[in-house]
């Protein structure tokens, strides 16, 4: 159990860097504008701009997460929790995206010792994502529409719970929702 929360939150969290690997992607890709421009080869595309197609990689990588996420959500099979009170906390986005993907776009890519650096610093800052719970602080997701919700919902069996759910739906009192349990906490969900 411990095993498959841990990967949901380094999922999530790779989910929220996939902006960044896109920007990164277009800022280290080779551009020539001029008519003298040719194909460099497959092996020195490979060797000079690694960086820059593992970034690609993980972006798509990202996306196929994000699909991952939606099928899991539409394919679940849990009762649904019953909304008893609700606050939306949808800033919670922003906070990540300032305070670590804006400042990590300026990095010069073109110096092996920035890329290192960039791989380290993104290493450190998943893992404080995903001790600290700030996982579900997500951009990326708010792009797609999600908010996050601080809800009091009542589970089966009357068992009441504070959780924060992900929703692309607008909830509110007394909105029956069906959901997928990323920790004992957090869910992502959408109203039935």
């Amino acid at each position: 159990m411990w095993v498959e929360e841990t990967v949901k939150k380094y999922e999530l969290y790779l989910i929220s860097l996939s902006m960044l690997f896109l920007f990164v992607f277009f800022l280290t890709l080779p551009v020539c504008w001029s008519n003298e421009c040719s194909f460099v080869g497959t092996s020195e595309l490979f060797s000079n701009h690694l960086f820059s197609i593992v970034n690609l990689v993980l972006f798509l990588y990202s996306l196929l997460l994000i699909f991952k996420l939606n099928y899991k959500l539409g394919a679940n099979n849990h009762p649904p929790f019953i909304v008893k009170s609700i606050s939306n906390d949808s800033y919670e986005h922003l906070i990540f995206l300032v305070t670590y993907i804006i400042p990590l776009v300026a990095f010069d890519f073109n110096s092996y010792r920035y890329q290192i650096l960039f791989v380290t610093l993104l290493v450190v800052i998943g893992y404080m994502y995903a001790k600290t719970d700030m996982y579900f602080s997500n951009p990326s997701l708010a792009i797609l529409g999600y908010s996050i919700y601080k809800i009091e919902a009542e589970f089966r069996g009357n068992e009441i719970k504070s959780i924060i759910i992900l929703s692309k739906d607008s909830i509110i009192n007394g909105n029956h929702v069906s959901y997928i349990r990323i920790t004992d906490n957090v869910y992502i969900g959408k109203v039935r």
